[in-house]
């Protein structure tokens, strides 16, 4: 293994994750395998949404990222609780109406606002290994001057952060809406009133540690899984600054599940273009006698499911030495190299 792969699949690539202490490496080994070798066949969403990830990273910012996205999940609540009281007999319409509630302009900048600080750690964090690497496989000094500056990798994360963050906005207020329906609808028909469904609503949010832990640790899983999606992403995006990447192999993690030893089976070797996903959304991906269907997402990169270690590799275009030479005297505003016929 050469010195690039070394560091990409080394614990110093995924400090997010917290890999350096044993202990947390054994509880994320038995959440993965719990995600990844229960049933023959399984959907990526159900991974996402359902696994038992654990408490894997230890940061301020994750703690940070779950206790805003839980308050916002609970006010949203609060406020659709109260629109509901104000109804003298609910019906669907008045559920419908509600719903509304969460789609309102001010929860998805609270969302943002919750999330963007621990998106923009991994986006550049993601970055700046994208170019790491590029430049350790090139093994040319000359690659560290193409690419993003670092005002353009400040730009990058700042859109990118907000981008990313309002996608997932939508994401929480779809889970929210989940919940609610069903508490909702669970009391309907039980042939309560508008008072009756509030207080089922508000019980819900004030009076249930148990739930109050779930939206909690809902928040975790979602910032765990969108931070290694963003980190991924980034790297990418580096790559494509400079010019010089062409495609990504899947680079396997050590200790893997059967569903990413089958990605690298198939994309360990045989790159796809640097534009082009892994995947598809709705890709069934079969690794012995089971099969996940990846309705997640694409997949333009790990992670594949909760907890994947798994990582990318640049394939750089055959004349990269070029490329970049000629890229770097344009940088340097000095004139281009003449080229013998």
């Amino acid at each position: 293994m050469n010195d690039a792969l070394a560091y990409i699949v080394s614990e110093e690539a995924f400090p997010l994750h917290s890999l350096a202490r044993e202990d947390e490496e054994e509880q994320e080994e038995e959440a993965e395998e719990k995600s990844c070798s229960c049933a023959k066949s399984v959907r990526a969403s159900d991974l996402w949404t359902k696994a038992d990830t654990g408490d894997l990273v230890d940061d301020d910012l994750l703690e940070g990222w779950a206790a805003g996205v839980s308050k916002v999940m609970r006010e949203q609540a609060r406020e659709i609780a109260a629109a509901i009281r104000r109804e003298p007999v609910p019906t669907r319409q008045t559920v419908d109406a509600a719903m509304k509630l969460l789609r309102e302009s001010k929860w998805n900048a609270e969302l943002v606002q919750a999330m963007q600080p621990y998106m923009s750690r991994a986006l550049r964090f993601g970055a700046e290994l994208g170019k790491s690497t590029v430049m350790q496989i090139a093994k040319s000094r000359v690659v560290a001057e193409i690419g993003w500056t670092s005002d353009e990798l400040k730009e990058y994360v700042e859109r990118a952060s907000v981008r990313l963050s309002s996608d997932i906005a939508g994401g929480v207020n779809d889970t929210t809406e989940v919940r609610l329906r069903d508490l909702i609808g669970d009391g309907i028909e039980k042939g309560e009133d508008s008072r009756q469904l509030a207080t089922r609503i508000e019980d819900w949010i004030d009076e249930s540690d148990e739930d109050d832990e779930t939206i909690r640790n809902r928040a975790r899983t979602i910032a765990r899984t969108e931070a290694a999606r963003a980190s991924s992403t980034a790297e990418q995006d580096a790559w494509r600054s400079t010019g010089i990447v062409k495609g990504k192999t899947w680079l396997l993690a050590p200790d893997p599940c059967p569903f990413c030893e089958a990605a690298a089976e198939e994309f360990g070797t045989q790159a796809v273009d640097l534009d082009e996903p892994f995947y598809r959304k709705g890709d069934v991906l079969t690794a012995g006698d089971k099969s996940i269907t990846l309705d997640y997402s694409d997949v333009n990169g790990p992670p594949l499911h909760p907890n994947c270690r798994c990582a990318t590799q640049p394939e750089l275009v055959d004349d990269y030495q070029d490329i970049a030479e000629e890229a770097v005297r344009r940088i340097r505003g000095e004139k281009p190299r003449k080229i013998e016929a």
